[in-house]
């Protein structure tokens, strides 16, 4: 087996970090919307699994069947899939819980229901083997993992808890998708709350409790019907992109405006790996500009 490694680096203040994947030996990466150069490692997200695997979830545009930029998922989640064969998330990239929470781990699949942006996750686990650039001859020294003051909890998380829980969360992405049939979005928001749920109960360990997440699933539930009613809008030609993509940051700072309300200044910063002061907006302009002048 190859392996399979999480790169991110800085966009701009104020934002997540974009992320993107490389095998070890650096001669093949997958860009996941962005750049996929001059980004540092991140904590924990180094992995054995199949590059051909990995190759093969990423596909030709190297998106991992994020279909729509905005709508499925952000570079995050194009990269968590890819790195599924390695079982490892890019969780230790700035604003990736933020991300998570809106997007879930491997991204929102079906929005049939809307008529716009199916994203169908294919983890094509029946290729296996390494792409012939990521075969390592030589044994290689692990880069120097990407850290900051935020994330050297991360570093030092429990890399098999993280396992674990990647694997539940494509549980409940495989649970969603048989479900889709319905067309429906109850059966999109029952998902975004049951991985929301799942991801709270991970992140907040022993602090979380049954009136927190109450709290929390109601709080979810404000915003993702908020959500679905920027997407109604996108859908039906009432917004641009760019003006989905404005009123999206600014929900996407709503969210975490309530959830400062609602947790603790220790819960906030266990929950998101950022100060309870701190906002980041997820989506990148510059990958917007691009898909705007693409028509």
């Amino acid at each position: 087996m190859g392996t399979l490694i999480g790169k991110a680096y800085h966009i701009l203040s104020g934002a997540a970090d974009h992320t993107y994947v490389e095998c070890g030996t650096g001669k093949v990466g997958w860009s996941c919307w962005g750049g996929k150069t001059g980004g540092q490692e991140l904590a924990g997200a180094r992995g054995t699994g199949s590059t051909n695997q990995a190759n093969a979830i990423a596909g030709a545009n190297e998106r991992g069947g994020i279909t729509c930029y905005a709508i499925n998922g952000v570079c995050h989640q194009a990269a968590n899939r890819i790195l599924w064969p390695a079982r490892i998330l890019v969780s230790a990239a700035r604003g990736y819980w933020v991300s998570s929470s809106l997007y879930t781990t491997y991204g929102r699949e079906n929005l049939n229901f809307l008529h716009i942006c199916e994203a169908p996750f294919n983890q094509h686990n029946d290729v296996t083997g390494d792409l012939p650039d990521c075969v390592e001859t030589l044994k290689l020294e692990a880069s120097q993992a990407y850290l900051s003051a935020r994330h050297f909890e991360l570093a030092n998380r429990d890399i098999s808890a993280e396992k674990t829980f990647a694997e539940a969360a494509m549980a409940l992405h495989t649970k969603a998708r048989s479900l889709a049939v319905a067309k429906d979005a109850e059966v999109h928001l029952s998902y975004q709350q049951e991985h929301f749920s799942l991801q709270s109960q991970y992140r907040l360990g022993a602090i979380y409790s049954k009136n927190l997440g109450q709290s929390l699933n109601n709080l979810i539930t404000d915003i993702e019907n908020e959500r679905l009613e920027l997407e109604r809008a996108y859908a039906d030609k009432e917004l641009n992109l760019k003006d989905f993509a404005s009123q999206f940051n600014e929900l996407t700072v709503k969210f975490q405006d309530y959830m400062a309300e609602t947790l603790a200044p220790e819960q906030y910063r266990a929950y998101f790996s950022l100060e309870r002061t701190e906002r980041v907006i997820l989506l990148d302009p510059d990958i917007l500009d691009k898909m705007v002048l693409a028509g």
